[in-house]
């Protein structure tokens, strides 16, 4: 006797999640304030709470007067700047000059977020001492409230404020 098994296939739907900019900042190479800029999940309540994501895209452009040796990657780290994966890196100097929404292709992470998270950009360089990446946001908080807020730096939390983003996963 002989039984006929058909594999099946299950795939959890994919979320998106996205904020809309109306305001732009600025980071540079000082890794004490401005190297890294994200989004924290910083309550339990966070609808990114949980998600493990496929591809994460901010809007960024770089100055139109600065070249620069440097790196800019798109990371999910922990608070204390741990780095738990990388997305996507690019040169400083493939950046557009005016704001538009990256379109990398992202490496999917198999770690899902947790309170502990940020995921946002790292700016780094060996050689470069000038740069400038600008970066668009929201402040106003419309992304989840205070559950999700706007990181300045790894552990940093600005509860009004929200990083302008499109990133897709599953839970």
């Amino acid at each position: 006797m002989s039984y006929l098994i058909n594999p099946y296939r299950y795939s959890l739907p994919l979320q998106t999640f996205s904020n809309s900019p109306n305001t732009t900042g600025t980071q540079d190479f000082n890794p004490a304030n401005d190297a890294f800029k994200g989004e924290k999940v910083t309550t339990s309540s966070s609808v990114l709470l949980g998600i493990k994501l496929t591809d994460v895209q901010f809007y960024m452009y770089r100055s139109s007067t600065e070249n620069a040796d440097a790196t800019v990657s798109c990371i999910q780290a922990e608070t204390d700047g741990t780095l738990v994966h990388t997305f996507w890196s690019k040169s400083y100097n493939s950046f557009p000059e005016s704001v538009e929404l990256t379109d990398e292709d992202s490496t999917p992470s198999t770690v899902a977020l947790t309170t502990d998270h940020v995921i946002g950009t790292l700016f780094t360089t060996t050689s470069a001492t000038t740069g400038t990446l600008y970066h668009r946001y929201d402040n106003t908080d419309a992304f989840d409230g205070s559950d999700s807020t706007y990181a300045g730096n790894y552990s940093g939390s600005t509860s009004v404020f929200d990083r302008a983003f499109v990133m897709k996963g599953y839970s």
